[in-house]
This record gives structure tokens, C-alpha cells and sequence, in this order.
């Protein structure tokens, strides 16, 4: 059984939203808390702040806002733009499957001759047990 992971979305090689999610798992409490971190992949960028970004575990999402990112230096670079933690229960059995993830981010711009609007990554945590 897996307790992390990593999902993605690049509409252009190596640019957007690059995921990952962990689970820290309570026996006695019969439930894991699920943490997703949203990164942005990218070469060069330089984009104000985004009130509309989102992300979501298990149906429980939130709205944020996305700092301004302003780099310039040639050469692959991360930003993480959002930690989010979400206490999932899990069933009577201890089970708990098919937890999905998702992180949105708006573009709204054109990267590497692409036009980008929202960028949205989807991932499932498969199978969470005690």
C-alpha cells in the first residue's frame, strides 16, 4: 500500500502543475490525513499573484491565492504554490479507497508558443487502510 504519490499536468513539456501527496494514517481514529503540495514546473516566468487557484482532497476543496512568480534565469525551476491537509475517515472495515486529488492554477497567457488558460492537474490516492 502506497502512502505517497505524485501526479502532473504540463500542457507544454515541462510547464505546469507538478503534485505530490503523502497520508499519515491514525489506527485508533480510523483516518489518514491526506497532504497535497502544488508545485509550478516551468524554464522562465513572470506572472502576478492568482486569487482563483484551487485544490481538492477527497471533496473537500479550497480556493487560495497563488504568489506572484517572477524568475528569469534560464534553466527547470519549482515553486510550490499551495500545502493543503484534509483528515479523511475511512470505512467501518478500516478501508478508505479511491480519494481524489486535484490543483487547479490559471495561466492565462502563452508559454513556449502554446495559449494556456487553467491548468488542472487530477490524482487518486488508489487505497488508504489501517
Amino acid at each position: 500500500m502506497a502512502l505517497s504519490g505524485s501526479f502532473y499536468k504540463y500542457p507544454v513539456n515541462n510547464f505546469g502543475l507538478y503534485c505530490t501527496w503523502s497520508a499519515t494514517q491514525s489506527v485508533t481514529g480510523n483516518y489518514s490525513d491526506v497532504t497535497l503540495k502544488v508545485y509550478l514546473k516551468y524554464y522562465t516566468i513572470s506572472v502576478g499573484s492568482r486569487s482563483d487557484s484551487t485544490v481538492s482532497i477527497n471533496g473537500v476543496s479550497e480556493t487560495y491565492t497563488a504568489a506572484a512568480i517572477s524568475d528569469d534565469v534560464a534553466g527547470y525551476d519549482t515553486t510550490l504554490l499551495k500545502t493543503y491537509t484534509v483528515r479523511v475517515n475511512h470505512n467501518s472495515n478500516g478501508t478508505k479507497t479511491g480519494v481524489a486529488l486535484s490543483a487547479s492554477w490559471r495561466f492565462s497567457g502563452t508559454y513556449s508558443g502554446t495559449s494556456i488558460g487553467t491548468i488542472t492537474a487530477l490524482g487518486v490516492c488508489k487505497s488508504l487502510y489501517r
